[in-house]
């Protein structure tokens, strides 16, 4: 078992509780994808899954370890977080920027080694970035700081990838890829868990879902068995359909027409 939660909660100055109650486990190769309305906690969930935030109540064990018994370093080394944002201060090239996912390996003083940055290259060319390699990360688009932060995430190498909501600044072909992307590196044994707003984007994954609540409550399940149209309707407040569609094979999660 990669990482098991148990009953946390949380609360912003211990009087407003975001979230409670949340339990769930994930094996190597297992993805997670949160879903929820703005303002449910997906953000604060998944920072506390990053030991970014500590929670007011219960636990999370990593490789059946807490994280009050590991230190930074050793969290930073199985642990790969992508966040929403990134704010650039510094024009590093997006090569030397990848780098930096070397860190947890590296001594306070050290400097990167060939492998490295192979490592690197191999992360770039994953994400089909390769051609942005030299240029400053200052100067890139918001989509494609998206892209190299998580082949920064990728070169950390470690035992699971969180990413809030990475496909937020992506055009849809490049939401697609990275979707891929992410059911890829399942493929080859991380942990994931991704929020994001699309419910079709669960339904692409597969694997399990976890469906936050306004109230601050996440029921988590296999995505077939959970993912229903009365769930969305509730989460969503608008007519979602989940329909099986011939001509791509797969049921698509679609809303109805919009009047006015």
């Amino acid at each position: 078992m990669m990482l098991e939660v148990k009953d946390i909660s949380y609360a912003y100055d211990n009087e407003r509780t975001i979230f409670s109650n949340i339990e769930f486990t994930l094996n190597k190769g297992e993805i997670l994808t949160i879903l929820g309305p703005n303002g449910s906690g997906k953000t604060t969930l998944l920072n506390c899954l990053a030991n970014i935030f500590v929670p007011s109540s219960g636990e999370i064990l990593i490789k059946g370890v807490p994280f009050a018994e590991l230190s930074l370093r050793q969290v930073a080394q199985m642990i790969g977080y992508v966040p929403q944002i990134h704010i650039p201060v510094y024009g590093f090239n997006v090569r030397d920027f990848v780098v930096m996912g070397r860190a947890p390996y590296m001594g306070m003083f050290a400097k990167p080694k060939k492998s490295d940055y192979d490592l690197v290259d191999d992360a770039l060319e994953m994400m089909e970035i390769t051609h942005l390699a030299d240029r400053p990360y200052t100067e890139i688009s918001g989509g494609e700081m998206q892209q190299v932060t998580i082949a920064r995430a990728i070169v950390q190498q470690p035992d699971m990838i969180l990413l809030d909501e990475p496909t937020a600044h992506l055009d849809y072909g490049n939401q697609l890829r990275t979707v891929k992307m992410i059911k890829k590196l399942a493929q080859e044994g991380y942990a994931v868990i991704m929020t994001t707003h699309m419910p079709d984007h669960a339904v692409l994954l597969e694997g399990k879902v976890g469906i936050l609540d306004r109230s601050g409550h996440m029921r988590v399940g296999p995505t077939s068995e959970t993912l229903k149209e009365d769930v969305l309707r509730e989460v969503y407040r608008v007519e979602l359909k989940l329909v099986y569609i011939d001509e791509v094979g797969r049921i698509a999660c679609v809303a109805s027409g919009i009047d006015v």
